[in-house]
């Protein structure tokens, strides 16, 4: 498997520019946007920017579906592998260390998307792609520009989820 560094060193090698900060999704969040996502049995799903892998282990977990974690950073995806392995998931999650732009999602069923505008900008055709394919997305705190979001829930009053049904 390439996308494994069980013999190199975590030494924070990241993949491309960087668009998002290390931002962890807080538990009640990332329950929130599993269920605006209905996840199913059947579901592929892609977290775009999944840090150390907490809403990926959380979806396995809860619906035992296939789930794959982009991340840019090489120590938070070491960090989302042994979270996997600690949970027993690990042949559930893959995390691949690549930036977002540059992975191929034709398989999601659903997505959660944590990036900055810029981030979202970049992403945008592919995920309206996704979108047009059937796809479910999931954003946190911000929105796709130029997409109105099918329904937007506000956790605690200032954190924002964006929901996207498929076109």
């Amino acid at each position: 498997d390439s996308s494994t560094t069980e013999n190199t060193p975590v030494d924070n090698v990241t993949v491309g520019k960087k668009l998002a900060p290390y931002n962890p999704t807080n538990v009640e969040c990332v329950h929130m946007a599993l269920s605006m996502l209905s996840i199913s049995p059947t579901d592929v799903l892609y977290d775009l920017g999944c840090g150390d892998g907490r809403l990926l282990v959380e979806a396995s977990r809860m619906h035992n579906i296939r789930s794959i974690g982009i991340e840019y950073d090489s120590s938070l995806c070491e960090r989302a592998r042994m979270n996997a392995e600690a949970a027993g998931l690990s042949e559930k999650i893959e995390i691949i260390h690549a930036n977002v732009v540059d992975v191929d999602i034709d398989d999601a069923t659903a997505i959660f998307v944590y990036l900055v505008p810029e981030g979202m900008r970049a992403m945008k055709d592919t995920l309206v792609g996704a979108l047009r394919r059937g796809c479910r997305i999931v954003t946190y705190v911000f929105s796709i520009p130029d997409l109105s979001p099918t329904e937007t829930t506000v956790y605690k009053k200032s954190t924002k989820l964006y929901y996207y049904a498929p076109m």
